[in-house]
């Protein structure tokens, strides 16, 4: 029973993703990289199929991406590629030098080869200067926990 619960909350959570990319933000989400035909509920688990990192996030009290993102969650990856398409509304990894883990920020836009990023519970736009060579990863969904 409480794995059947466990399902039908991911599957809510990563339709929740979906929807915050998308009804919200009226920009495109990164729904290409991780379909529902991906995805296989079982009883006992969950396949997802795909070359996908799961990793959890360390947030140290950072609420930058509430409620997309929150302490607790864990990010399904997709390794970034200089040949993958970038859109606004996509959340990103990127690698700064105050930052070398890594940020996970939504982009806001582009401007003269520049990727500008913002998290979605901020005021203000990053001050960073991201290019694509910057970026580890797409954020390709959300796993709620």
């Amino acid at each position: 029973m409480m794995l059947g619960i466990t399902i039908a909350f991911i599957f809510i959570s990563i339709g929740l993703f979906l929807i915050l990319n998308t009804k919200f933000y009226k920009i495109p989400a990164p729904s290409q990289l991780l379909q529902k035909t991906n995805v296989q509920f079982y009883q006992d688990k969950i396949i997802i199929n795909g070359e996908f990192e799961f990793t959890s996030v360390s947030v140290a009290g950072n609420s930058s991406m509430k409620p997309a993102i929150s302490e607790t969650s864990t990010l399904i990856l997709k390794k970034y590629v200089p040949s993958m398409q970038l859109h606004e509304g996509d959340i990103i990894i990127f690698k700064t030098v105050n930052f070398p883990n890594g940020v996970a920020h939504r982009i806001s836009g582009f401007s003269n080869g520049l990727i500008l990023t913002k998290g979605d519970n901020n005021d203000f736009f990053d001050a960073y200067q991201i290019y694509p060579e910057n970026i580890t990863y797409i954020v390709v969904g959300v796993l709620y926990t």
